[in-house]
């Protein structure tokens, strides 16, 4: 009698390699937003400076939370990356890209002209940013369960075995 092997342990037998680029990947689209950033930052007030390392660190972390669900099963739910559908990588890269050409342009177009704007979008884009992390985290974990324990979460929190 053949055993099947589950979704779950066929990503932990993933060659080392296939698992650490996307890891680097990751890396990689966070040091093309941070040295984006870096590179108009100096002539910013220190607040600007602030929201900016905030939004880049918020960023990071719905980046790697974004791929980490993904390689677990679950759609990007942006429209506009869903042309990388089961490419979690290139749906990182192309994230980052757009923070790292998008970004610096809105500053230079609101950043002078309305700073006290500007500091309320820089904080306000980074705790959104973390809340969509935090969600894709909470996302991950409970398909990760659902795939372990053979059994699907109803919305009122009931279990059903299947």
């Amino acid at each position: 009698m053949e055993r099947a092997i589950r979704p779950d342990r066929e990503a932990r037998q993933l060659p080392k390699l296939g698992r650490s680029l996307g890891q680097y990947l990751v890396v990689i689209a966070t040091l093309v937003l941070l040295f984006s950033s870096s590179a108009f930052a100096q002539e910013m007030p220190i607040e600007h400076k602030v929201g900016l390392s905030l939004y880049a660190g918020a960023a990071t972390l719905d980046y790697h939370s974004t791929y980490r669900s993904m390689k677990v099963g679950i759609p990007e739910s942006n429209p506009l990356g869903r042309f990388t559908e089961g490419k979690p990588g290139a749906t990182v890269l192309v994230g980052a890209s757009v923070d790292a050409v998008v970004t610096p342009l809105l500053y230079r177009w609101l950043g002078k002209k309305h700073p006290n704007l500007t500091t309320v979008l820089l904080y306000s884009a980074a705790a959104f940013r973390t809340h969509l992390a935090v969600g894709n985290y909470g996302a991950a974990a409970g398909k990760r369960r659902m795939l372990a324990t053979g059994s699907v979460s109803s919305p009122v929190g009931f279990t059903v075995p299947r």
